[in-house]
């Protein structure tokens, strides 16, 4: 298998004409397939047409440079109309997410292995996060690849994706590793610290609203407290009064009128006297318990308001 991570620059080597045709430009992969079809040549001289090479073509992917052994195969980009659409397509494998199905985000690739002979994609290798120095990292087998995309790889959902931390050889000589979750998805950190957020700041919405209201409360008693309970004393007041003076005129008309004609005049206006002087102190009695009440009442309203 040869890993797709570093192809890019590559010299391209011809070993029928023992001469360097370019480099390795742009990686044209066919999604439908999960192949690398071919590449394009990055030449120094860029007068001529853009050229690409197919996988066919090649010899060998060595480390250090790409031997083509059938130069025939290679067209130029403009009259494949193949190469042409992959081209347009732009698939970049290199860095784009990694997802199920549903979307859920669960990593990023960092590189991906292919057979040399057919440029199938083999295995992908991905990592936890978009820097490639995490040391986290998962391999995907090509079966379990539900599409490839323009930036993105979708996995199947039934795929479990297993991380190893890398780490140095142990005394043996040999490689420890260390199973890990998936990765946490971005999406779902920023989520959760906007809902923290949003719940801090309806607490302390509903503690300052509570606080505020408690504190007009406590002044409008402060304030109103007295002038309404002047108010309502007045209203009870006045209204007792002008129902007592009824009363008593009616009592005084009714008592003249019945009067008169059984006793003297001195005896009758001395009844009547105390008469006035027995309702007029009821009726202040009367006047005070209404003040006492309607006293009582505001300070209960008062109370419950607070």
């Amino acid at each position: 298998m040869r890993s797709l991570a570093g192809l890019r620059g590559l010299p391209l080597v011809s070993i029928e004409e023992g001469r360097e045709l370019g480099r390795v430009g742009s990686l044209l992969l066919d999604p439908g397939a999960l192949r690398l079809a071919g590449f394009t040549v990055s030449a120094d001289d860029a007068k001529g047409p853009v050229m690409v090479v197919p996988v066919e073509a090649v010899g060998s992917f060595g480390s250090f440079a790409l031997t083509i052994a059938k130069t025939g195969l290679i067209t130029p980009l403009a009259s494949n109309e193949h190469y042409l659409s992959l081209f347009d397509q732009a698939v970049v494998l290199l860095g784009s997410e990694v997802c199920d199905t549903a979307g859920k985000l669960v990593g990023f690739v960092k590189d991906a292995l292919m057979d040399p002979a057919t440029g199938a994609l083999l295995r992908f290798r991905i990592t936890s996060d978009k820097g490639f120095l995490s040391p986290y990292n998962a391999f995907v087998p090509a079966s379990a690849v539900n599409a490839l995309e323009k930036d993105r790889l979708v996995i199947h959902p039934d795929h479990i994706v297993a991380y190893q931390k890398e780490s140095r050889l142990s005394a043996t000589g040999e490689e420890q590793r260390k199973f890990v979750p998936l990765v946490t998805q971005d999406a779902e950190i920023a989520q959760a610290v906007k809902d923290r957020i949003s719940a801090e700041m309806e607490r302390v919405r509903k503690e300052l609203s509570d606080f505020l209201f408690q504190q007009h409360a406590e002044y409008f008693i402060a304030r109103e407290r007295q002038p309404l309970l002047d108010a309502v004393t007045g209203a009870v007041r006045e209204e007792f009064e002008k129902r007592i003076a009824d009363s008593v005129r009616g009592a005084i008309k009714e008592f003249s009128n019945a009067l008169p004609s059984m006793v003297e005049r001195k005896e009758f206006d001395a009844q009547i006297g105390q008469l006035r002087e027995s309702l007029e102190q009821s009726a202040k009695q009367a006047i005070n318990m209404a003040e006492t009440a309607a006293r009582q009442a505001a300070d209960r309203a008062a109370e419950a308001a607070a």
